[in-house]
Parts: structure tokens; C-alpha cells; sequence
């Protein structure tokens, strides 16, 4: 039954808002480094941690909704799991503070992550890696951000609280607009 909840948000984003934007990645599926690479209790190294992500993003007016699925896998410590994340978001000018407050639902289950990331491997001729999913878990989560624009350019901060699955975080950052594009300056 969850597997069919996938494909949902995509359908709705495409018909109720203007805007749609789709990215993905690979990250570091790619990698193929050695197991023992890293420190203790801070290992990243080849197919652990975010080893691939699909993000959907939706806007229309100050409302945005975005949809982010997320395959999580560690050969040193011999997890799976496959995170599905909903974030919806409200835009509000506060003078010449933007604020946007956020609800996030997640949902981490067994959700097809290892059969995409063997389609990886074995396109790269790599060995196909099965390690056991965590157990399902439905969780939630609020926070915030806002900006303030100088024009061509940006500062930000936003901060996240879950209710369970992942960690607390924030972050502080400006950005700088080059004709109508931006690079990223990473202030913290």
C-alpha cells in the first residue's frame, strides 16, 4: 500500500501548481573507496549514508510543497532504509523579512531505494549491496525561514525541529546573485 503513495505527490504537484521543478542525484553511489575510510561514528564513505535522491519541488503564489525521496544505506554499520519526505511551506513579508514557516511528514520504509541502487551498481559493474531495512517509522516535523534581499544579494537562516526520525538542524547562510543566477556563500 505505501509504495503506491510515491507517484501521488507527483500527479498533484504538476496539475495544482505553476512552478515545478525535479532534481536528482547519485551522490556518492559512485564512490568506491575502502570500507575503513573515516572516523569513528562519523564514517561516510562509499555507499553509506545518502547514496541517491530524487527532489520535487512545487510552488504557486506564497504556498510551496515539496516532495523529497532519499535511499540511505551503510555497509559499515549494516543498515537500509528509504526516507520519503513532504514539506509544505507558506511565504510571509514581514516588512523586508520574508518568513516561511514549514510542516514536514516523513516516512522511512523499505520503499524500492535497493533495487535502484543495485540498477546503479550493476550498471557501474559494481557488486550489488543488500543490506537489511530499519524498521518503518512515521514522523514529523516544523521549523522555519526567512531572508532578507539586498538586491543582488541574500542572507538566510533557517532552522528545523522533528518530532522523531532525524536530527534538529539549522543554518546561516547568504547568497549572491550574478544575472539572475546565484552562487551560494556559506556564512557558518
Amino acid at each position: 500500500m505505501h509504495k503506491r503513495l510515491f507517484p501521488i505527490f507527483f500527479i498533484i504537484s504538476m496539475s495544482l501548481f505553476s512552478e515545478v521543478a525535479i532534481t536528482s542525484g547519485f551522490l556518492n553511489d559512485n564512490y568506491t573507496g575502502s570500507t575503513e575510510n573515516g572516523e569513528s561514528g562519523r564514517y561516510i564513505g562509499a555507499d553509506d549514508f545518502l547514496t541517491f535522491s530524487l527532489f520535487v519541488k512545487s510552488k504557486s503564489d506564497n504556498l510551496g510543497i515539496a516532495q523529497y525521496y532519499q535511499v540511505v544505506t551503510s555497509r559499515k554499520f549494516h543498515y537500509r532504509y528509504d526516507l520519503l519526505t513532504t514539506n509544505i511551506t507558506y511565504e510571509k513579508s514581514i516588512n523586508d523579512f520574508i518568513f516561511i514557516p514549514s510542516i514536514e511528514l516523513l516516512y522511512k520504509s523499505s520503499l524500492g531505494g535497493e533495487y535502484i541502487q543495485n540498477l546503479i551498481h550493476d550498471f557501474k559493474d559494481l557488486p550489488l549491496l543488500v543490506e537489511d531495512y530499519t524498521r518503518s517509522e512515521l514522523g514529523a516535523g516544523f521549523g522555519g525561514s526567512g531572508y532578507i534581499d539586498f538586491g543582488i544579494s541574500r542572507a538566510i537562516m533557517s532552522i528545523y525541529l522533528p518530532t522523531s526520525i532525524k536530527p534538529a538542524s539549522g543554518l546561516l547562510c547568504g547568497e549572491l546573485y550574478l544575472k539572475n543566477n546565484f552562487i551560494g556563500l556559506n556564512l557558518v
